[in-house]
């Protein structure tokens, strides 16, 4: 009886053990994602600390390529940016005593290596796109063996769904890596394994079609707000803006979203698309076509004066002729009345940048073909129908209102006038500035202000193309995938 009762207790146990053992490891499988994903969480944040807004220098104690599988920490951010411009690849090993350590069951201590390159394929709009590949791994705690595999062998390592490396790294064994190539039997102590990819994608100020900063509940005041999408000529012949192709069913002309602010309880103006507020109490009513989301915290975007400004300044003119698009004309004005600019000559594009120091007053006419981007110190104040966009297209006038010091706020006033303003093409980034819309313009573009009012019934179209246009201000996941090979 003694023999048998420790056969069967014997057995029991190496069951359990068994089990135990596969068990633990699998929960450290589990882990291995997490690893992955903070490095790919770290790679980034780099991505946005190459944003100009950022105070922290990107890619600091990244490394770079120097040949034959051998690489050295770069010198500098500029030493990284130029080596990912050449189609270079910059690593990051997770320093050991940054690794994190754990206790109780599953793995024991976690870390990564990231990768992240900048393929001219992903280059958008002249705004560079990111991949991000992170590989996390996570020690595994006791033999080097694990149970459960398919005892026949006819299924190979590479098709388990939980790969784990109790010898050799696998993934350096059949793919290489930046270190080894392909079949380098590389030792390891038991660790799981596990590799993402995502794909960190630059976004613009002009996502949405419109943001007000203010934290009052009467930050925006406006008729309508919709969409269009210029570059869809089924749907908008010519590019331009038409209210009968809008249709919430199918989404056609209804991404007109919008994000308050502050926390505002209700909301008069129609809005054909989703709505953002900052920890309100809005509830989707019939005015309102998209979702609401009430707990939505955005960061407030900041304009800043060109690196330029300083050096290149001249008296302002009434008429100025753009530069060919490989010569932009650069101008820094004390003001603006009256600006007319034209093509240049034998060319049937153009592009002018244009700092101003003071105000922006008169009128703005833009030829078809020319691109006019403004920044500006001071107050905008113009009759509505003295903005004049020969292209059609809010993305050729681009209009940027420098955010003025702490506890001041400026002014864009488009007045009425004796003439119906009809439709305007512009796209308006200021976010220190409370803007007034007076009589009944269609506006097609963006606004990005402090606060919005309309003293009649302004209406606001989106251009969903100008999610592509501008400076990027923050990078988001595009795609996540992971490698399960």
């Amino acid at each position: 009886m003694l023999m048998v009762l420790s056969l069967v207790g014997a057995t029991v146990l190496m069951t359990v053990s068994t089990r135990y053992n596969y068990t633990q490891k699998a929960i450290g499988w589990d882990e291995a994602l997490a690893a992955a994903e903070a490095g790919a969480d770290y790679g980034m944040v780099n991505c946005r600390r190459t944003l100009p807004t950022s105070t922290t220098s990107p890619w600091i104690g990244w490394q770079k390529y120097t040949g034959a599988y051998t690489w050295t920490t770069v010198s500098s951010s500029a030493d990284a940016t130029a080596q990912l411009a050449a189609g270079q690849t910059l690593i990051y090993n997770l320093p050991a005593g940054s690794h994190l350590l754990s206790t109780g069951e599953g793995a024991t201590e976690f870390w990564y290596h990231v990768e992240v390159d900048a393929p001219s394929s992903l280059l958008v709009n002249g705004n560079q796109w990111y991949r991000i590949r992170s590989t996390g791994y996570a020690a595994l705690p006791g033999m080097a063996r694990a149970g459960n595999d398919n005892p026949s062998g006819s299924r190979t390592h590479n098709d388990i769904l939980r790969k784990m490396d109790l010898r050799v790294d696998h993934f350096i064994m059949r793919y290489g890596d930046y270190a080894h190539g392909i079949g380098a039997a590389v030792p390891v102590s038991p660790q799981a394994t596990r590799r993402v990819e995502v794909i960190a994608k630059p976004t613009t100020p002009f996502s949405l079609a419109a943001f007000t900063a203010s934290p009052t509940n009467s930050s925006l005041n406006l008729a309508l707000i919709d969409s269009f999408d210029s570059r869809d000529s089924v749907n908008y012949p010519g590019g331009v803006y038409n209210n009968t192709a809008r249709n919430p069913a199918t989404g056609v002309g209804s991404k007109g979203s919008i994000y308050i602010n502050a926390p505002i309880s209700s909301l008069s103006t129609s809005v054909y698309g989703d709505v953002f507020t900052n920890y309100g109490t809005l509830a989707r009513t019939s005015n309102i076509t998209g979702e609401v989301e009430d707990q939505e915290t955005m960061n407030v975007p900041t304009v800043s004066a060109p690196s330029w400004a300083a050096s290149v300044v001249s008296s302002p003119m009434t008429t100025l002729a753009a530069g060919p698009p490989s010569s932009p004309v650069y101008q820094s004005w004390s003001s603006i009345d009256n600006l007319s600019v034209t093509l240049p000559s034998g060319y049937s594009t153009g592009i002018a940048y244009i700092y101003v120091s003071g105000d922006v007053t008169g009128g703005i006419t833009i030829a078809p073909g020319v691109t006019l981007n403004i920044w500006f110190e001071g107050n905008l104040s113009m009759k509505s129908r003295k903005i004049v966009n020969g292209n059609n297209n809010a993305a050729n006038l681009q209009l940027y209102g420098i955010t003025p010091p702490a506890g001041q706020t400026r002014t864009v006033d488009l007045s009425a006038g004796s003439i119906s303003p009809g439709t305007l093409y512009f796209v308006l980034d200021c976010p220190g500035y409370d803007v007034t819309i007076a009589s009944n313009p269609n506006i097609c573009g963006a606004i990005i202000a402090n606060s919005i009012t309309a003293t009649g019934t302004a209406n606001l179209h989106y251009d969903e193309a100008l999610s592509a246009v501008g400076s990027p201000v923050d990078f988001v996941r595009a795609m996540w995938v992971e490698d399960p090979r």
